[in-house]
């Protein structure tokens, strides 16, 4: 268990987000991608299933992308989540009916 009520070195959101991923062992970035994912398929969910995927995995892999680049998540990470879109304009493509 941490104690995470200290936290005099985060100065600003990006230091406290920083800190939180450093405790979790860089699991706090998937994990809150993974809930934006849910959250916004739930939100689009109104329109096609499969329109909906594209559109969330590319806003999905558009924030991924930027935590990469604030250190907060693996290439791994990024790398899937920038395949996830082009498999799922595949599968809308060529099982559209």
């Amino acid at each position: 268990m941490y104690n995470t009520t200290n936290l005099t070195s985060a100065t600003n959101f990006y230091l406290m987000t920083k800190g939180i991923s450093d405790l979790t062992n860089g699991f706090f970035a998937p994990m809150l991608l993974f809930s934006l994912y849910i959250i916004l398929f739930m939100l689009m969910k109104a329109y096609d299933t499969k329109a909906s995927l594209v559109v969330v995995s590319f806003i999905v892999a558009a924030i991924a992308i930027m935590f990469y680049f604030l250190q907060l998540a693996t290439p791994t990470v990024m790398i899937i989540s920038i395949i996830l879109p082009f498999i799922f304009i595949f599968i809308y493509v060529f099982t559209n009916n």
